[in-house]
């Protein structure tokens, strides 16, 4: 991208944002710096879930995937979690 605006002084944003997503849509509309979202991301659910890693464990392992939508940042938090299958 840096080396695209270099040369022409503009950025082709649909083809670089279809490009990096494999043409597929994300929803991030916009983006804030770790400043602006510090006090939402102080919360107390996010602090300490409402749900814990033995429980993510035992909805898993007990089918209960099969009643989950798809959602990519349980999908996230549960692959930058294995210790929750340690058994």
């Amino acid at each position: 991208m840096l080396y695209e605006f270099a040369l022409s002084g503009k950025i082709n944003h649909k083809l670089v944002i279809d490009t990096l997503t494999y043409n597929t849509k994300n929803d991030k509309a916009f983006a804030l710096s770790g400043s602006n979202t510090r006090p939402y991301m102080m919360c107390d659910n996010l602090i300490k879930p409402r749900i814990t890693k033995q429980e993510i464990q035992n909805i898993i392992l007990g089918g209960g995937q099969n009643f989950l939508s798809p959602e990519r940042r349980l999908d996230a938090a549960i692959l930058s979690n294995p210790e929750i299958f340690d058994m």
